[in-house]
């Protein structure tokens, strides 16, 4: 079986109706941090220009990778720059660590 690491960038505000979204999904996994950073947008007001975001960061069946895009696109996507990112990544191997 094949798996996907998803991780998702996100405003923080909208964190927690896409933990609620990706709750009705199945997955394998999911981590959920809130982060301090700075890309397309930084904070100039901040000293260090960063502002906080939400990362989440997913372990899904390779089959689930287009219902976990609907719900990320129903929850963030407003057609604005700062809606977020997600980097999509195949995983070479995943295993319980008590079966190393």
């Amino acid at each position: 079986m094949s798996y996907l690491r998803v991780m998702v960038l996100i405003p923080i505000d909208k964190e927690t109706v896409l933990e609620e979204a990706l709750k009705k999904v199945e997955m394998s996994c999911m981590h959920f941090l809130k982060v301090r950073g700075y890309g397309c947008n930084p904070n100039f007001y901040a000293r260090d220009w960063s502002i906080e975001i939400a990362k989440f960061e997913l372990i899904i069946k390779e089959d689930h990778l287009n219902i976990v895009k609907e719900a990320i696109k129903s929850v963030c996507q407003t057609g604005a720059e700062d809606d977020g990112m997600i980097a999509i990544t195949d995983l070479a191997e995943m295993k319980s660590i008590k079966d190393l």
